[in-house]
Parts: C-alpha cells; structure tokens; sequence
C-alpha cells in the first residue's frame, strides 16, 4: 500500500449529508487554505463499531473548530442511507444527530483513491489528518 503521507491528498467531490440533514455536493479541495480536514473512513452504516467512534467525533466537533479542523466521514453507503444512519438513535443501531459531513462513495472512487477499500466492497477504518495546504500530514491505517 502506497503511503499519502506528505502527499497531496487526493481532491474528490461527492455528495454528502450535512450536519443540517441536507444533501449537498461538497469538494475537498474547497477546504484547501481554509481548514485542516480530519478524514475518516468506516466500512458501513450500520454496523456495530460505528455508532460510538462517531458519536466520540460528534462530542469533539467545537474542539476541531477551533482548530480550525474539518471532521468528515465517508464510506461507500449512498447519501439516503447515511440520513437513515443519522435519523435512527443510537440506542436502534443508527448514530443520531451528528454534526459534521457524512460524504457518500457509492462508486467506491474515493476510497480507491485512498488506498482503503477491501475486497473492491467496503471502505476499511482509516483516518486522515489533511493541513490547510491540502497535505495528508497524518495517515492512521488500522
């Protein structure tokens, strides 16, 4: 696997479910010299190991802004199945009302192009910690 350490991240767009419930086309690069971006990846809604790495996210997200940090999720589910994930509690297997960006890879092109997608079928746990100059300055591969 190739490292994107101290490498350009690689740029997508893609529709996400944001914070408000509303779908909307968001682009990494849009953050480039505005905010560090936190990038995560997990297999699928639904599962078991989701919902609580979440909501750890979600307890977090006032400390990443005043960092000036980003916190987007990502996995291969589309955008109507990530609303479902944030409509259901977690106490019924979904994750609640988050408050950062769900971005969907229904194409499996996102994942690919960070070297996390298993079995061409889901997208393993990783994280990416990306810099305002749209450098990955941090790869976490579990």
């Amino acid at each position: 696997m190739d490292s994107l350490l101290n490498q350009e991240a690689p740029d997508f767009t893609a529709t996400a479910v944001m914070p408000n419930n509303t779908l909307k086309d968001i682009t990494l690069s849009d953050y480039k010299n505005k905010k560090n971006v936190l990038l995560f990846f997990y297999p699928l809604d639904f599962t078991e190991s989701n919902p609580s790495e979440m909501q750890t996210f979600d307890e977090y997200v006032s400390e990443f802004d005043k960092r000036d940090c980003e916190i987007i999720g990502v996995s291969v589910d589309s955008p109507f199945t990530h609303l479902a994930y944030k409509n259901t509690t977690v106490e019924e297997g979904g994750i609640g009302d988050i408050h950062f960006p769900l971005v969907a890879d229904l194409s499996k092109n996102i994942s690919k192009k960070y070297n996390v997608l298993c079995d061409n079928s889901f997208s393993m746990h990783e994280m990416f910690l990306i810099d305002k100059r749209g450098i990955v300055k941090e790869a976490n591969y579990y």
